[in-house]
């Protein structure tokens, strides 16, 4: 349904767009949207004209939406210049995940120097959002490279066992942040060979002229340029630096935890260090297990048998949205991976997890359940999910190849030598 849908907007938008603005060539592309309230999916396409045709973004889209007529099932709406698509009716029924297709692509992570990140904590926050997205990167075998503070980082070990040793050296650095020591010139030949860049960079990280001359050297290039910059409240920290002395003798299967859970949008002064040891949802890692687990035992896959015979008009809203984040979960997954949104693949995924235990935690579900009595579209949505959620994401250090908790480990010492190009 979806990959079929989204075909027929891309291409009904674009048709519209070549009628009103015939000298324009403009790839038009819908994308899942993380607001569920705003809609199912949208496209930025009037945001991407405006500079070209001198108009507001709203006024463009609104034109637009004029000369679109859209699938009957289909409701379109313009919010701050953004087209909106919210699917009704025909084909709820038959929500699947599309395929993930990932396109051919050998990335470099950059993130800026860190001289002026407010704390060491702060430096620890943005590795870990990095790391996240080499993993994820990893994981889809998307060729990657990482670059912190200008110096290239091999992965001896695998992700965690560098993570350990970035935690460790932070710990023992004497003195401030790290130097400044970001070269324009040797950044840019290290990226010579990828197709993607994506760059990390805090507040006044870099100079504007350094960032505005690294931006067009790379676009220039023809690059795809990927910028991420995580705001103040979520790099200020309020802890002392002795924090990272003990989390350096945490345990694997807790750091693990914490590297998600630190690249995830809470703001920094709401960050509980207890967290990655404890069962809850804000355990970001626990709670992606636990729910695979839940979901190993209680998800029916699609059958015939047992099958009410129900329209999609009758999906509850809790299963609605369940469809919908199974069917683009892994979009926002390679999001992360090729243009660093962790953060809001985090959101997506938290979302997820707390709307399949809601759908299960319902008593009227439980007893349809048990009673064969659910319709043959909630059974392809929860299969959906739950091939979604086990088979396609995975929170893990893949060079050992385990998952968060799955083995009893206990704590030992980090090996600096891994980063000691950091240091």
């Amino acid at each position: 349904m979806t990959k079929v849908l989204l075909a027929q907007l891309d291409a009904g938008v674009g048709e519209a767009v070549g009628r009103i603005w015939p000298e324009l060539k403009l790839e038009t592309r819908f994308a899942p949207l993380l607001d569920l309230e705003l809609g199912d999916v949208g496209s930025d396409i009037a945001i991407r004209l405006a500079e070209s045709l001198r108009l507001k973004p709203d006024e463009i889209a609104g034109r637009i939406c004029s000369a679109w007529t859209p699938p009957a099932q289909v409701n379109c709406s313009v919010l701050n210049g953004y087209i909106n698509v919210r699917f009704e009716g025909a084909g709820l029924e038959t929500f699947e995940e599309d395929p993930l297709v990932v396109p051919p692509t050998e990335l470099t992570i950059v993130a800026a120097p860190f001289s002026k990140i407010p704390s060491r904590l702060a430096e620890l926050r943005i590795c870990s959002s990095v790391l996240c997205q080499l993993l994820i990167a990893k994981q889809l075998e998307i060729p990657a490279k990482l670059l912190l503070g200008g110096k290239s980082l091999t992965l001896q070990g695998g992700v965690l066992a560098l993570y350990r040793g970035i935690i460790d050296s932070l710990a023992h650095r004497s003195g401030g942040s790290q130097a400044d020591d970001f070269s324009s010139a040797a950044v840019l030949e290290a990226c010579r060979t990828s197709t993607g860049v994506c760059l990390w960079i805090a507040p006044n990280a870099l100079s504007r002229d350094t960032f505005v001359e690294f931006c067009k050297s790379v676009e220039q290039r023809g690059q795809q340029l990927w910028v991420q910059g995580p705001s103040a409240p979520w790099l200020d920290f309020r802890f002392h630096t002795e924090t990272l002395h003990d989390i350096a003798e945490w345990s694997d299967d807790r750091l693990s935890a914490l590297l998600w859970y630190l690249a995830g949008q809470t703001a920094a002064m709401d960050i509980d260090f207890s967290i990655p040891r404890i069962a809850e949802r804000s355990n970001i890692a626990w709670f992606w297990e636990s729910t695979c687990e839940r979901a190993a035992r209680l998800v029916q896959r699609p059958s015939d048998e047992g099958c009410e015979s129900r329209s999609s008009m009758e999906l509850s809203p809790l299963m609605r949205r369940l469809g919908l984040r199974a069917a683009y979960l892994r979009t926002f997954y390679l999001r992360a991976a090729l243009q660093g949104e962790v953060q809001v693949f985090m959101e997506a995924l938290a979302d997820t997890l707390i709307t399949f235990n809601r759908v299960f935690n319902d008593p009227g579900f439980r007893i349809r359940q048990s009673g064969g009595k659910l319709s043959e579209a909630e059974i392809k949505i929860l299969a959906g999910a739950h091939r979604s959620l086990s088979d396609s994401i995975t929170l893990c250090d893949f060079s050992e190849g385990k998952r968060y908790g799955s083995n009893a480990r206990t704590p030992h010492k980090a090996n600096r030598t891994i980063i000691s190009n950091y240091e």
